[in-house]
């Protein structure tokens, strides 16, 4: 199958119309409609047909266009490529980041790093930390910033702690808890409504974890956020809910969120983060350059929190 006749599958599929994918690809719509006729003679079956607001897949040329997506990828990447070629740059660093990292950290430490001495163009990808760890082990991250000691599938991966953090119990500005100059109870903590802030269950410390440690049984968080720091952070400030957080992330984000950490008899787990990197990229240079600012940068902000 010629690769342009599915990449030319593809963006027919995705813009639903022959006639905006011809105007977008560049070429008339009689040529596209004569290279569908060529992928459905190759096929034996039609790969579109008329659906309500435009032209839609069957199921086979639904499997088809998947690979003409694929190839449009390719195609971006070897562009992207010559372009970074073309601008005197070495390569590209694919960064993973958490939710929480992503808003408290990642704009000062790509500020503070990536100067005019950084040769390499930075794709960062946020998602929760366990997808972070599982898409370095599949080689589709060069690092990931994430907490350290999951409990994940880890061989192969190396990681090494830059930042000193645990997690603490934070309510909202307007919680009923915040102000009391005193250790809160289990009792109140319970009668509080929460949210939980990130799809912990396959790392060492998560919300239910932790509150089950404290003796704060039976909450059923009544939001649970995935991939999102921000949103509930700010529905915090506007509810008074409670959340378990990371104490000194959160604490950069005070003048923002203005989330308040509240005081428990309780000792709460660490929740230290980690640079991480498969053990095949570990040398790379863009690699050990990027962990060695980092690094520097993790080592000021630790002395700011501390």
């Amino acid at each position: 199958m010629d690769p342009k006749l599915l990449f030319q599958l593809a963006e027919i599929i995705e813009l639903g119309s022959l006639s905006r994918a011809a105007e977008v690809l560049n070429v008339t719509q009689p040529t596209l409609s004569r290279n569908i006729r060529i992928i459905e003679t190759r096929v034996g079956a039609a790969v579109l047909k008329r659906g309500r607001y435009g032209v839609v897949p069957t199921e086979i040329g639904e499997q088809l266009a998947l690979q003409g997506q694929e190839i449009r990828a390719s195609m971006q990447r070897a562009d992207e490529a010559l372009d970074r070629w073309r601008a005197g740059l070495q390569g590209e660093l694919r960064l993973g980041v958490g939710p929480m990292l992503a808003v408290s950290v990642m704009p000062g430490l790509l500020s503070k790093t990536i100067d005019r001495q950084w040769q390499y163009t930075v794709r960062v990808t946020t998602t929760t930390a366990a997808r972070l760890i599982t898409r370095l082990r599949d080689r589709e991250l060069d690092v990931a910033v994430a907490p350290s000691r999951m409990t994940l599938h880890m061989e192969q991966l190396v990681q090494t702690e830059v930042f000193r953090d645990r997690l603490g119990i934070f309510a909202g500005a307007q919680s009923p808890l915040v102000g009391l100059k005193r250790q809160v109870s289990i009792e109140e903590l319970a009668a509080q409504p929460w949210i939980s802030t990130g799809d912990l269950s396959r790392i060492h410390g998560g919300h239910s974890e932790v509150l089950r440690a404290i003796g704060v049984s039976d909450v059923v968080p009544r939001l649970a956020f995935s991939g999102d720091i921000a949103t509930p952070l700010a529905l915090m400030r506007q509810s008074g809910a409670l959340a378990v957080l990371p104490v000194g992330l959160t604490r950069l984000l005070h003048d923002q969120f203005r989330p308040t950490e509240l005081e428990v008899d309780a000792s709460f787990p660490d929740r230290n983060i980690a640079l991480w990197t498969h053990e095949k990229c570990a040398d790379r240079p863009e690699v050990r350059d990027f962990a060695k600012r980092a690094t520097l940068f993790f080592a000021r902000l630790q002395r700011k929190v501390d």
